[in-house]
């Protein structure tokens, strides 16, 4: 909850932040290439074989680098019931940025580099500032930083060995493979998890189940429109002044 009273307004000069269109029905539309980084990501070892995770992570976040930005939409379930669901762009180089609603859809986080801001009912906000909404959008810039820059993305993938199930599924022309593995992060057990990897080892569909205080839960994201060029527009800042 949002408990910081908003009086006034006032615009200032910031830096631009990226904002993507709304996609209601995701298309994977990534083009099919030969694949990124070092050699073993292109040999038979990524397709057929338990790929070690340092392997695994190397192959894949060379591919996210290599397309830039990538679209993400992602839903929280327990049983039949969404709780939790965020969309929106990542951008991977040259500068790591954010464009994502949260908080299921009641706010926007927009972050570039080490900057980030907050817009929701009452407005934007600088992320880090005094008030409790820049210290909300502070929170969730850094939990964003930790968990989707290439860095953060290669550490995590490199927790596990990765095996390809045998499944594999064709979307929009596409054929992608399934991995299993169960990546674990600083003080937690691993999660299993299944990532759907196209022929360039792009990741289009993450899979991951937990627990949580509503029981079982599925976390899906899926990523679509790689490597499209995102428009940059100022936001407006709504400065708190009671602090």
């Amino acid at each position: 909850m949002l408990l910081a009273l908003l009086a006034g307004c006032s615009e200032d000069e910031e830096p631009s932040a990226p904002v993507a269109a709304p996609s209601k029905t995701p298309e994977i539309t990534v083009e099919e290439s030969r694949p990124a980084g070092p050699a073993v990501c292109r040999t038979a070892t990524m397709r057929t074989a338990r790929a070690s995770g340092d392997v695994f992570a190397t192959c894949v976040t060379a591919a996210l680098a290599k397309h830039r930005t990538v679209r993400l939409e992602g839903e929280q379930t327990a049983g039949e019931k969404v709780i939790g669901a965020v969309a929106g762009t990542l951008r991977f180089a040259p500068t790591h940025a954010v464009d994502m609603t949260i908080f299921n859809g009641a706010a926007t986080l927009l972050m570039i580099g080490d900057r980030a801001w907050m817009k929701d009912d009452k407005g934007w906000v600088v992320a880090g500032e005094s008030s409790t909404r820049a210290q909300t959008a502070q929170t969730q810039a850094t939990l964003w930083r930790a968990s989707s820059t290439l860095k953060a993305l290669r550490e995590f993938y490199s927790t596990t060995s990765w095996r390809p199930s045998g499944k594999v599924e064709d979307v929009n022309g596409i054929r992608l493979r399934e991995y299993v593995g169960a990546p674990h992060g600083p003080g937690s057990a691993g999660v299993p998890t299944e990532i759907w990897l196209s022929r360039a080892n792009l990741p289009v569909r993450m899979v991951s189940h937990a627990q949580s205080d509503d029981g079982d839960t599925t976390n899906t994201v899926t990523l679509t429109d790689f490597g499209q060029e995102f428009e940059y527009v100022k936001p407006r800042i709504r400065r708190d002044r009671k602090r």
